[in-house]
């Protein structure tokens, strides 16, 4: 499970919810042409390691640890935005296609305490 913005309040709930417990927002009935999954690796990353997703617009849509994943609805081709927030790496970015299933892996490179974002 992560945690995701309520599209509607922008306040953090569960990736698995039906519906926002904050507004009652039907998280899962969102009709969507496309839909984005990240899924991160199960390497170690620290007790406080995480990787955040963020949209276009810099807020966040999710943080995600070790081996964690979440699908996001999309509607018109988006850009997405990943860092660690164990360490000083660049935003990388993810470019999902509204017409289409996009999965990306997300994890540590080696080395060079970046990150790697690979869409599968």
């Amino acid at each position: 499970m992560a945690l995701i913005k309520c599209p509607e309040c922008k306040r953090d709930i569960s990736s698995n919810a039906q519906t926002c417990i904050h507004c009652g927002f039907p998280i899962q009935e969102q009709i969507s042409k496309g839909k984005v999954i990240f899924r991160t690796s199960n390497d170690f990353i620290g007790q406080l390691g995480r990787y955040t997703v963020k949209d276009e617009n810099g807020l966040v849509i999710a943080t995600l640890k070790a081996n964690d994943s979440i699908e996001i609805g999309i509607d018109t081709d988006t850009s997405f935005y990943v860092c660690y927030s164990g360490g000083f790496t660049p935003l990388k970015e993810a470019f999902a296609p509204a017409d289409s299933v996009s999965q990306f892996s997300i994890g540590l490179a080696n080395g060079d305490n970046g990150i790697y974002i690979v869409k599968v």
